[in-house]
């Protein structure tokens, strides 16, 4: 109503929101006539020094009208188990209903299960361990009222626990019941052979002629950086008096910590 010179923040989102494209809905219904958009972007660094990794982008730039179910948004699973996992999203809007579909990743919607009348948060069970799983989520709004479907998300279920002894040479790949934290900087690296990086790391497997898991720390990595791997769970039971034995290599004048 002023050509421009006032605007009115109606959404903020900051940090790292994942490799995917998020749909983000806003709510403009409390206003009418003629509107503009004015659309920042700001530069972060995060306290890293380094700017090049902070990219924003958005695409499909849309007014429309809103639908009478809206979707919801934000699917997530957690406290995921092997037979077992918590879903959850954000309403988007005042419904208190939701059905849900789910099978293992990539089935075609309306061949999976479905579970209609749910709550949110929702207890899933009857699940596969060491099973990749997709689901959606659907809005009922009443009166036969229903959005369209959100999804899918995929989560992972657990591994069952390993009995022991047990060993792993790696020498067949990294199995899917290790996994790489989300909560550190960069990951743990398969290998065979010498690495990329003169002076320092084997030049073969710890038998010979097989596979390895090293951190290569050269750039982009800083001091301080850290890649974290987390093992299977492992049943001690049937040991007396257990040990945990593995063979390190750590070679080169800029060697870090390694701890376990």
């Amino acid at each position: 109503t002023d050509n421009g010179l006032t605007y009115i923040n109606i959404f903020q989102k900051s940090g790292d929101q994942g490799d995917q494209w998020n749909e983000e809905l806003i709510d403009i219904s409390s206003y009418s006539g003629t509107v503009a958009f004015r659309i920042t972007a700001i530069v972060s660094d995060n306290g890293s020094g380094t700017h090049y990794w902070g990219d924003i982008a958005i695409d499909n730039f849309e007014v429309k009208e809103a639908p009478a179910c809206a979707t919801p948004l934000a699917l997530n699973a957690s406290n995921i188990n092997t037979t077992s996992t918590d879903l959850s999203w954000t309403a988007g809007g005042t419904e208190t209903a939701w059905n849900i579909e789910y099978d293992t990743t990539g089935f075609t919607q309306s061949s999976g299960t479905v579970v209609s009348g749910v709550a949110n948060p929702y207890n899933l069970t009857g699940l596969t361990a060491n099973t990749a799983y997709d689901f959606y989520v659907q809005a009922d709004c009443g009166a036969g009222n229903l959005s369209v479907w959100e999804g899918p998300y995929t989560f992972t279920t657990k591994c069952i626990a390993f009995t022991s002894p047990y060993i792993d040479l790696f020498d067949t790949g990294l199995s899917s019941c290790w996994t790489q934290s989300l909560n550190d900087v960069f990951d743990w690296t398969l290998n065979a052979n010498g690495t990329t990086s003169s002076s320092t790391g084997p030049s073969d497997d710890m038998t010979g002629g097989g596979n390895y898991l090293f951190i290569e720390t050269s750039a982009p990595r800083i001091t301080g950086d850290s890649a974290v791997l987390i093992s299977p769970d492992i049943d001690l039971s049937a040991l007396t008096t257990p040990q945990l034995r593995f063979y390190s290599h750590m070679y080169g004048t800029s060697i870090g910590d390694l701890n376990v």
